[in-house]
């Protein structure tokens, strides 16, 4: 119930009155002690507890009584690899700076919190601490680290090597060992152990099956041809004789590309085979029986499209995927191409294209000549790519950017040779 302030402070005090006790029962009053029953004892009073006692810390736990001496080994290596000169050259260098401090008449002093934020450390299992650093540099030593008296900090002896052609000390390597390249603290450490006399300046990651390793000394051919001083089975090579065969590679993978993604207007029919991917088809039209020539032939029209941009390890029904759902984009965003077509979808017949070969572009067989034209408007207006062979869906490029998966409706002599290769059964007739 509420009440106003001004009347709860003129409400009196409501005195409580005691009930009178019974005829022959003794009234209790307050500064009488009640009496306890000999079955319910009182409690003990204060003077009577136990005097106290401190509380003892759980004891902290402990590290393991010996560290594991290739895990102590594969630390320092990081820790040697992060304060390298070519990694204050060309990779941390920056970073590096910003955390060094003036400690004990040095200033390139860092912090062995500092050390751990790297990367170069998210490997590790578990994951290094200030104390298993300390402990792996007492259980291997290292001649180029060094200490401060505070235990917390850690320079690099040697002065900063500048290095303007790094790449002759460089080699790439393919270790035998799965996993090994992606833990650049490893690959040091089983190198090293086969290279006593190298000192490892960096690890540069490609992937899960090669990286660049990176010497304090210069790598020659005549180094690399003593194979009982590097790891045994591994493919090794200078970095210059690596970017020589990348070089070679990369020029005849264009050059293939290239051929295949050819317009087909620019070849000359009557001289040239189709592609592998048009050969190899299986499915037969059911009403063009390849007599004659383009004007009195009855295969159907407009339903041959060339499909350019497709990514090297598509599929046909991941071709399929992508371009329906594109068309259904389409459609879902253009109300008036949607109430022209009176669908939601466009109707691919078959597939013209060898998966798994790289190739780039593909022919298609559409149900009708309506869907051909509204695949090729669809492909033209969405400009997307894609990005993966499995991609259904693609992304939108560049205004510069020419690399969408676009169409055309062949006609003429293109289309007539396309309906000739198919119908003799993968053979071109003459």
């Amino acid at each position: 119930m509420f009440l106003p302030r001004q009347l709860a402070i003129q409400t009196p005090k409501v005195t409580t009155t005691t009930r009178p006790a019974p005829p022959g029962v003794k009234q209790r009053t307050h500064d009488e002690a009640p009496n306890l029953s000999p079955e319910r004892p009182r409690k003990r009073q204060r003077s009577d507890l136990p005097p106290e006692t401190t509380l003892k810390p759980k004891p902290a736990v402990s590290a393991p009584a010996e560290l594991d001496r290739i895990y102590a080994t594969e630390a320092v290596k990081c820790v040697e690899m992060l304060l390298s000169s070519y990694s204050e050259d060309k990779v941390h260098g920056k970073w590096l700076h910003a955390r060094m401090r003036d400690l004990d008449g040095n200033t390139d002093y860092i912090h062995l919190s500092a050390l751990l934020e790297n990367p170069i450390f998210s490997n590790f299992n578990p994951q290094p601490t200030q104390k298993t650093l300390l402990s792996s540099l007492e259980l291997c030593p290292s001649s180029r680290l060094e200490i401060s008296k505070d235990k917390y900090h850690m320079r690099r002896k040697t002065a900063t090597q500048n290095n303007p052609s790094w790449d002759s000390h460089t080699i790439y390597a393919e270790p035998n060992i799965l996993g090994i390249s992606s833990s650049p603290g490893r690959l040091a450490r089983v190198v090293a152990e086969a290279t006593s006399d190298r000192n490892v300046e960096w690890v540069e990651v490609g992937n899960n099956s090669w990286a660049f390793i990176t010497f304090s000394e210069e790598i020659g051919e005549e180094d690399l041809m003593e194979k009982d001083k590097w790891p045994v089975d591994w493919i090794i090579m200078t970095k210059k004789e690596w970017q020589q065969r990348d070089k070679e590679y990369q020029m005849i993978r264009s050059s293939r590309l290239k051929a295949t993604a050819e317009p087909m207007q620019q070849r000359n029919y009557a001289s040239e085979q189709l592609p592998v991917y048009l050969k190899d088809t299986k499915a037969q039209p059911s009403s063009y029986s390849g007599k004659g020539n383009a004007a009195n032939s009855d295969y159907p029209r407009g339903l041959i499209v060339f499909l350019q941009n497709t990514h090297p390890e598509s599929t046909k029904s991941g071709i399929s995927t992508f371009l329906v759902n594109n068309v259904k984009k389409y459609l879902h965003k253009h109300t008036s191409a949607h109430s022209e077509r009176g669908a939601k979808t466009v109707n691919i017949d078959y597939v013209d294209y060898k998966p798994k070969a790289g190739f780039t572009s593909a022919h298609l067989r559409l149900k009708s000549a309506e869907d051909a034209q509204l695949l090729v408007e669809a492909l033209q207006r969405r400009r997307r790519y894609m990005k993966a062979g499995d991609d259904e869906k693609g992304k939108k490029c560049k205004r510069n950017n020419d690399s969408w998966v676009n169409a055309e409706i062949i006609r003429g002599e293109r289309e007539r040779a396309y309906w000739d290769t198919i119908s003799a059964g993968g053979r071109k007739k003459r």
